[in-house]
């Protein structure tokens, strides 16, 4: 992993964060943790003490609107979240608590699957200094859009939904989808 990180930086110039530990769902906890420029290493047995203290919105799948339900309830941590037996979280959220109950405990519901069809495509860049001059960002905007189309034309496929994800300097992101007719 920190090889990755030095060859990402070597070669690309660009900041590289990683997560290890036996799950992917930790692994994507962890990395984000790691942010800007770090490695952080979850050993086997200490998911759940990793994952206990940090805000429920980190579970991958809980946005806005969940966070607010689930704090409407009193719980406001994944310790909060893995107190809850399985059985109320999904008497209450139905099959979500289900999996709200095993993510808590840093288990994984999904495997990693190699496809050779995408499910989705993607490109995105970081500048290496902040900018605020929006002919840099739609300049920046209409090559990432090329690189996509030119992937979907490879596959032989067409986009459904279009996401503008735009992460600031503190590392706060806003994103916007918007679904094609």
């Amino acid at each position: 992993a920190d090889q990755l990180i030095r060859t990402v930086r070597k070669q690309f110039n660009l900041p590289c964060s990683v997560g290890v530990s036996t799950t992917k769902l930790v692994s994507k906890i962890a990395s984000d943790q790691a942010k800007p420029r770090g490695l952080l290493c979850i050993f086997p047995g200490h998911e759940r003490a990793f994952l206990h203290p940090l805000p429920i919105r980190r579970l991958p799948g809980v946005g806005k609107v969940t966070e607010t339900q689930i704090k409407n309830l009193g719980i406001h941590t994944i310790g909060d979240l893995q107190k809850i037996p399985s059985k109320e979280l999904t008497e209450k959220f139905g099959k979500f608590g289900k999996w709200l109950s095993l993510k808590s405990q840093g288990q994984d519901t999904s495997t990693y699957e190699y496809r050779k069809t995408p499910l989705s495509i993607s490109h995105e860049t970081t500048f290496s200094e902040d900018r605020s001059d929006p002919e840099v960002f739609e300049q920046t905007l209409s090559y990432l859009c090329q690189r996509v189309a030119r992937r979907l034309r490879n596959h032989g496929l067409f986009a459904r939904t279009v996401r503008l994800k735009l992460r600031n300097s503190n590392f706060s992101t806003f994103t916007h989808s918007q679904a094609l007719a």
